[in-house]
């Protein structure tokens, strides 16, 4: 089985929590786990440092963080 990295960007925070690592790491990732045969998916935290093959990118921040990343 093949590990998919996934991480998120930009997503909106309140109170300095970003909204996005709730959302796709504690609903998203467990979601596509259940329904995927092929592929585990994993949740990485900070796309800046570790590689990741797939990023969810939100409008709330700069397009120059997308091209910070690391990996495909």
């Amino acid at each position: 089985m093949k590990t998919i990295k996934v991480g998120q960007l930009n997503f909106w925070s309140k109170e300095g929590e970003d909204t996005g690592i709730h959302t796709i790491g504690e609903y998203l990732i467990p979601l596509m786990n259940n329904y995927s045969i092929k592929y585990k998916f994993e949740f990485v935290e900070n796309c800046y440092e570790n590689a990741c093959d797939i990023v969810f990118y939100s409008l709330w921040g700069n397009l120059s963080n997308l091209q910070k990343c690391k990996g495909n």
